[in-house]
């Protein structure tokens, strides 16, 4: 191989590293140079578009007016975190970009809640949205997460059991909490079909078992009831 896998993949690389050389993805797909090469190239080019967005988001932040109304500020809080969702997915490593964004939501945030002090209801709204915005930026720090949360996913939907039965526990128990009980039900059937008509040696075998098992943990876990109030 002359190609070497990147440092800091980004979610073509990702997911070409998932299938590559995979029985449980059909066809299966050759691990090559080529293929690998083709992959990085249009993480390349996502992440010239991406860093192109980002210099255009920071010169509207340094025209930015402190008039601004409330609809253009909501605005801009729109434009950072998808902007934030992106550099969780692009290549490379994305640490500073990503701290950078946090502290101007933070400081767009600080300044919407200013121009609602007088209005409670509308500042406990903007707390629950917050809350929420702060759980969905935790579920990015995964990449596979970050991969399946995008809306154009490099992960097709007949990929996905095999995609799941192919990642470490780790990022296995982040990826599942994408899921209600009802959809994690039919994943733990179709990956238990999956892996029925899937021929490979013991040790991947046992590994994708291991993961099944412990989707269907995570699934008990999910429809245990609530312990009464004491």
């Amino acid at each position: 191989m002359l190609v070497q896998p990147s440092t800091f993949p980004g979610s073509y690389e990702r997911h070409f590293l998932r299938k590559a050389d995979n029985p449980l993805f059909t066809p299966v797909l050759a691990y090559d140079d080529a293929g690998l090469l083709i992959a990085q190239q249009q993480d390349h080019e996502i992440l010239q578009s991406f860093t192109a967005e980002f210099k255009a988001l920071l010169q509207t932040l340094d025209g930015f007016a402190g008039s601004a109304d409330d609809e253009e500020m909501f605005r801009l809080k729109e434009r950072l975190d998808s902007a934030y969702e992106t550099a969780s997915r692009v290549a490379d490593d994305q640490t500073e970009t990503k701290d950078a964004l946090l502290r101007l939501i933070d400081a767009v945030m600080k300044a919407i809640r200013q121009g609602m002090r007088d209005d409670q209801t509308l500042l406990q709204q903007l707390e629950e949205e917050e809350a929420a915005r702060e759980a969905h930026f935790k579920l990015m720090a995964s990449p596979l997460a970050a991969d399946l949360l995008h809306e154009a996913s490099v992960v097709a939907m007949e990929e996905l059991m095999a995609t799941l039965l192919s990642t470490h526990k780790e990022e296995l128990a982040i990826a599942l909490q994408l899921f209600d009980a009802e959809q994690l039900h039919i994943i733990i059937r179709q990956s238990s079909a999956l892996l029925a008509q899937t021929q490979a040696d013991a040790t991947q075998t046992q590994a994708w078992e291991e993961r099944l098992a412990f989707m269907e943990q995570t699934l008990n876990g999910l429809r245990q009831p609530l312990s009464p109030s004491v």
